[in-house]
């Protein structure tokens, strides 16, 4: 669109007269505008703001999308549930969108022509269900200090150009069913709040690999979640798991090592089923597990047994994926890192047993505060009582 300026000079009694186009932003999006204190629904989540805010529901057929921070100097808050449902668009740019809190349902679904690299801004709290179904995106991350604390089911399923690790941030609570079903992915690490991992979450993810290891408040993974996948070992240890669902991490057959949490009291049908390979099983707890008869089917390569105790070897060697393995009882080394400070040296305990606490260490201008699991600082470690 172009409009026309006049701008009048005079020069020694000349008149002389000027026209000067100038360009316009064009209009590439749709926006709705809502009022103060007016309840609008995204994603079955109540927006109600005391300001008037946009929120984006489509597109006028453009191909490269851009979602600004604001709008006639009013925040963008959502995209609206199936606002490019089933479109062309081919790429999608939300750097800019600091304000954006809610990406709605279906909002992308089955745009199949959308593909590059998507970075989830730090503001973004929930990312609707199927909201990038179907896509090609071709590699996830989110923005440093995100804020995001759910991803629900199908939001990224069938995704099946999306490629390398997800580094998933501390802020994610729950992670839906069928999230990431049916895609590419290659690696996963996880923050330390995340809360549950659905139903067939990352069910079907052939080139998944490496270590999984989460250290969260984590207590519910579904059925399904991690099935079929490539990866090498599996740590669940600082977890509070209590229930391993059917079929939860079958189907692996890289898989050489599990680490199971203390918190677990049963470990349902076909658990780990399928995945012959594993030569190492590791029982944190002090008090057995109901293990269904199925938990471990076809699980024939298993040689070692870490347990607490005698007692608990001989419970566990009644089932019959104990084969010829041997056990030995759990030990582990708790080391410490000072961060500058005097140094602490490392110890070695068996499994249930207190320990003397070392020395606290000392740095010039600080005071010890105590001992924490990670750099984060967020979860204290109690030394005495584990």
């Amino acid at each position: 669109m172009y409009k026309k300026l006049c701008l009048l000079f005079c020069a020694l009694g000349l008149m002389i007269v000027t026209l000067c186009p100038i360009f316009a932003v064009k209009d590439t999006l749709s926006l709705h505008l809502v009022e103060k204190n007016t309840p609008y629904i995204v994603g079955n989540i109540v927006l109600n703001e005391p300001y008037d805010f946009y929120v984006v529901t489509g597109s006028h057929d453009e191909l490269n999308i851009t979602i600004p921070a604001t709008m006639n100097n009013l925040p963008i808050l959502a995209i609206a549930d199936a606002a490019f449902s089933e479109n062309t668009i081919t790429n999608l740019d939300l750097s800019q969108a600091q304000h954006l809190k809610i990406i709605g349902d279906f909002a992308f679904k089955d745009a199949h022509s959308l593909t590059g690299s998507l970075l989830v801004p730090k503001n973004i709290l929930i990312i609707g269900q199927s909201a990038f179904r179907g896509t090609k995106i071709n590699h996830l991350s989110f923005a440093e200090n995100s804020s995001l604390s759910e991803i629900k089911p199908y939001a990224f399923a069938a995704t099946d150009s999306l490629s390398g690790i997800i580094n998933f941030p501390n802020s994610l609570k729950s992670l839906g069913d069928f999230a990431f079903i049916n895609s590419t992915i290659e690696g996963l690490t996880f923050g330390n709040q995340l809360e549950s991992i659905g139903r067939y979450a990352f069910d079907n993810n052939p080139r998944l690999a490496g270590d999984l290891i989460l250290n969260a408040p984590l207590k519910t993974i579904g059925n399904h979640a991690f099935r079929g996948n490539k990866f090498v070992g599996i740590d669940l240890v600082h977890t509070l798991l209590e229930t391993i669902d059917p079929h939860t991490f079958s189907q692996s057959p890289t898989l050489e090592y599990v680490k199971l949490p203390k918190t677990l009291k049963v470990l349902d049908a076909n658990g780990f089923a399928g995945n012959a390979n594993i030569k190492s099983l590791t029982f944190v707890g002090t008090k057995p597990i109901s293990i269904d008869k199925t938990a471990f089917d076809d699980v024939l390569n298993l040689e070692t047994v870490f347990v607490a105790n005698d007692d608990l070897f001989d419970y566990y060697r009644q089932f019959n994926f104990m084969h010829d393995a041997v056990y030995d009882t759990l030990s582990f080394t708790l080391s410490f890192e000072t961060d500058g400070g005097t140094l602490v040296d490392t110890l070695i305990t068996a499994s249930d047993t207190l320990v003397t606490a070392p020395l606290s260490p000392t740095k010039a201008g600080y005071v010890f505060d105590g001992w924490y699991l990670n750099d984060d600082y967020v979860t204290r470690f109690d030394l005495l009582n584990g």
